[in-house]
């Protein structure tokens, strides 16, 4: 929408530069067309089609909400549903600046398809999607690993302590790591030691 304004107010500029030269203001109005991918007319104050960067409304009458409000100074947008796609409609007012005064002499009115612009926000969507689902499958398989890892270690916690209440001193568990769990383990070593040598 941003572009398509700023489009509209070059080729407002534009126009209004070069009015007396026709074929020229008919060439950049279909460059900058081709540019935004969309269809550009420009109007007279009867809202009348002067160009169409298609020429098929040349000389026909459009009379929507964008046009009336251009005419009397404003910019404005709205998005029409024709044909189950949706277009984005703005317009922008030509003003001419006569030293005295500032009038209006047209209106420049931009349609672009939005169709390639949904399907991309829905391949977007599908792509983050798809992200997400993996990044909550690698989650849970590393909650899984984690999980399994302390368990592993608690459950040789808990056989080595059987092992010591069954007279068993001095009972070694293999230290595997370094965090709390180990320190647990490294601890348990230790007391288990000392009630040997008691």
């Amino acid at each position: 929408q941003i572009r398509l304004f700023q489009t509209a107010n070059i080729v407002a500029d534009t126009y209004k530069q070069n009015m007396d030269n026709i074929i020229f203001s008919r060439m950049i109005l279909k460059n900058y067309a081709e540019q935004a991918n969309a269809r550009i007319l420009i109007l007279d104050t009867n809202k009348k089609v002067i160009m169409d960067s298609y020429y098929n409304y040349i000389d026909q009458t459009i009379n929507n909400e964008e046009i009336r409000n251009s005419l009397t100074g404003g910019s404005s947008s709205s998005i029409y549903t024709l044909q189950d796609r949706e277009v984005l409609q703005i317009a922008v007012p030509i003003t001419l600046n006569t030293g005295e005064d500032t009038r209006i002499i047209g209106a420049v009115l931009i349609s672009s398809d939005l169709e390639p612009i949904n399907e991309n926000v829905d391949s977007l969507r599908d792509h983050i999607s798809k992200i997400a689902i993996l990044v909550l499958l690698i989650s849970l398989a590393l909650t899984v690993i984690a999980t399994n890892n302390v368990t592993s270690s608690l459950r040789e916690l808990t056989l080595a302590v059987e092992k010591i209440s069954s007279g068993n001193l001095g009972y070694q568990i293999e230290k595997k790591s370094k965090d709390e769990i180990g320190n647990l383990i490294e601890t348990f070593n230790n007391m288990s030691q000392t009630l040997k040598n008691i």
